[in-house]
């Protein structure tokens, strides 16, 4: 295993102002400086949208984007909780009933 610094973690942090082209060379100079070797299979820069382009690292591609910084809620799962009871947790905003060690999970039917 290696230190290297996985290529979806590596964040090519440019303004606004400079740029979809300044994004993609940055992020490739980073990628290239953590040892890995990148090709670019497309580049689309001169596009409206916020694609930069495709490249490939180690036989795996990757879309770079140039887009705004975008902060999400994080949640930490407690132990014993289902990650997806956690999600409908977040959703919904009330707790749902999680089965405790050597509990069954099989659902109820009505109550008579």
């Amino acid at each position: 295993m290696d230190n290297r610094t996985d290529p979806i973690e590596i964040i090519a942090r440019v303004s606004e102002n400079q740029g979809m082209q300044r994004a993609l060379e940055v992020w490739l100079y980073k990628t290239h400086q953590e040892g890995w070797p990148v090709t670019v299979e497309s580049s689309s820069v001169d596009q409206p949208r916020n694609d930069c382009g495709v490249v490939a690292v180690e036989g795996l591609e990757y879309r770079i984007r140039h887009t705004k910084r975008v902060r999400r809620r994080v949640a930490i799962v407690p132990a014993g909780q289902h990650l997806i009871a956690a999600a409908v947790d977040s959703a919904t905003g009330s707790p749902t009933a999680s089965p405790g060690p050597g509990s069954s999970t099989t659902p109820r039917g009505p109550s008579r």
